[in-house]
């Protein structure tokens, strides 16, 4: 009933705080179980990450908080997908939070699928997180005041034309991590382990010669009969069932 309610935007502060509260206090038991007794740990912690992404689909909560709660309480939960899933939702709502950022890190060192890009690619937005293109856009920012000060009042403000477009160069480039972000529409695989097919068919021949598995990341490129066409970061496609992944834009699963 609470589910129907909250599906609904129907449940008041009360209701979602005492959710809340349950789901926290289902993560804790997890730890604490977790020496003693890892199957009721792990009980524990799917509990509280069914709770969280329940609680994620109000938009009256703080979406970056209970995604990253959910997404750390699937990791220990041992669903790695719906744990990159959720971190990756987090990253959405709040792309400059570290502690995400990180989190989103590690769980992505455990997933089991190593893919090599084709092209390196060794652009600068590549390599530099959104958080520290933010600290450097700040740094040149106050370097470029200062030096302005320093020419007003009658001192040289030498390399002034080299730190605005240094000021200018890096605010865009946060900028643009910050909407790409936002805007690329990813999606997760959640199934423990899944062949991409050539086709939105089973009837298709394999697309890849060993199955994907929980927690490998793609690029949507269409839907189609209850189906994903994926490409990934190697350049080769695949088609998923619907129902094996998680689209960073659509619903919480």
């Amino acid at each position: 009933m609470k589910s129907a309610l909250l599906l609904l935007g129907l449940l008041t502060l009360e209701d979602t705080n005492h959710l809340t509260s349950k789901a926290e206090s289902q993560f804790d038991q997890g730890h604490a179980l977790s020496l003693e007794d890892p199957e009721l740990a792990g009980k524990a912690f799917k509990d509280s990450a069914e709770l969280f992404t329940l609680l994620s689909t109000s938009a009256d909560i703080d979406q970056a908080r209970v995604h990253y709660n959910a997404g750390n309480a699937w990791y220990y939960a041992g669903e790695l997908g719906h744990a990159i899933f959720h971190l990756r939702k987090a990253e959405r709502a709040a792309p400059m939070n570290i502690t995400i950022r990180q989190n989103l890190a590690f769980a992505r060192s455990q997933t089991l699928d190593a893919f090599e890009e084709k092209s390196a690619d060794l652009t600068i937005s590549r390599h530099l997180s959104i958080s520290t293109t933010a600290w450097l856009f700040g740094l040149t920012h106050l370097a470029a005041w200062g030096l302005y000060a320093a020419r007003r009042f009658g001192k040289k403000g030498r390399g002034l034309y080299m730190i605005t477009v240094l000021t200018i160069l890096f605010g865009l480039l946060t900028f643009y991590q910050i909407m790409a972000t936002k805007f690329k529409n990813d999606g997760v695989i959640l199934a423990r382990e899944v062949m991409p097919r050539m086709g939105n068919n089973d009837a298709y021949q394999p697309a890849f010669s060993m199955p994907l598995h929980a927690g490998t990341e793609f690029e949507l490129i269409e839907i189609r009969n209850d189906w994903i066409h994926a490409a990934f970061v190697t350049g080769d496609t695949g088609w998923l069932p619907a129902n094996t992944v998680g689209l960073i834009d659509g619903p919480s699963s």
